[in-house]
């Protein structure tokens, strides 16, 4: 179940983003045009507007929808909300682009970030735990210092990793906008402890197929990181209507993923040959004493 549904959540989030999507311009042009046109900000300097209406009398107008109005943004409904609002693009070639962002997709719609959120929650303790196996063996087999050191960053490293990840797939441009300004310093946080986790790992083992394959997915890491923390920052500031990313940013994002998931995955069947032996303690002892003693202890017949 850890597994499958998981998968099944970043599947999904992967597939849904892989379609080209651009939010629609307002369904009520006419009006909208109309109000942008003849909009007049209130004498009361309250941020509201209003608009002439029939018979000479004023039509005040909430200051929810300032931004598409004054802003001359465009509107688009995320989950249940519809306050959301993004910014058209003035250059029209983005339309010709075939390759879209995950990251974007997921600040435009919620069944992508919704996928990511519950699948990195999902495999937030088992990915944990697995790491503590991994470091826990690690020192048993070793016994010494550096061990130590490296078992014992290798397991907080695990932690901050998932709670960045978690940060990065929860937090919205418009929800949490005292927050988003950050997006991409969670973001550039995320892919560093993601790089540290890799080089961790590799000094866990020998040099071997493995270090070597991990050692190519560190490099690529490092290669996207810049980029793909730049694409992010660049949202974040424009907060775009589309998907759209050039073939580098979304072919960058699909290598930091399969990178990530095959490490996963060889960490979780390296840990299926480790066995946990629970011994009796002093305490549990006492307690099977105390049973035997009991009135309630079992009579034969």
């Amino acid at each position: 179940m850890f597994g499958s549904v998981p998968f099944s959540l970043f599947l999904i989030s992967i597939w849904i983003s892989a379609h080209p999507h651009l939010i629609e311009i307002d369904r009520n042009p006419n009006m909208t045009n109309f109000i942008r046109t003849h909009y007049q900000w209130n004498e009361t300097g309250n941020g509201q507007i209003w608009i002439p209406w029939v018979n000479g009398t004023k039509w005040n107008l909430g200051t929810w929808w300032n931004p598409l109005w004054v802003n001359n943004q465009s509107a688009y409904t995320f989950g249940i909300n519809n306050h959301t609002f993004c910014n058209p693009r003035k250059d029209e070639t983005f339309k010709h682009r075939w390759t879209t962002s995950i990251y974007r997709s997921s600040q435009l719609y919620s069944s992508v970030q919704t996928s990511l959120r519950y699948g990195v929650l999902f495999v937030f303790l088992p990915f944990v735990f697995n790491s503590f196996l991994l470091a826990k063996s690690l020192v048993i087999q070793n016994q010494t210092l550096t061990s130590v050191v490296i078992g014992t960053l290798y397991f907080c490293n695990e932690i901050f990793l998932h709670i960045s990840y978690f940060s990065v797939t929860t937090l919205h441009v418009t929800f949490e906008e005292d927050y988003i300004p950050y997006s991409s310093i969670y973001f550039s946080i995320a892919m560093i402890l993601s790089i540290f986790k890799l080089m961790l790992r590799n000094f866990t083992e020998t040099l071997g197929i493995s270090t070597i394959v991990r050692s190519i997915g560190v490099f690529i890491l490092i290669v996207a990181h810049e980029p793909l923390t730049t694409s992010v920052q660049d949202f974040v500031d424009h907060v775009y209507c589309d998907t759209f990313v050039s073939p580098t940013i979304c072919y960058l994002e699909l290598a930091c993923i399969l990178v990530l998931f095959f490490n996963n995955l060889y960490d979780v069947q390296q840990t299926n040959v480790v066995h946990l032996v629970v011994s009796q303690t002093i305490h549990d002892v006492n307690i099977q004493k105390m049973a035997k003693k009991s009135v309630f202890r079992r009579v034969k017949s």
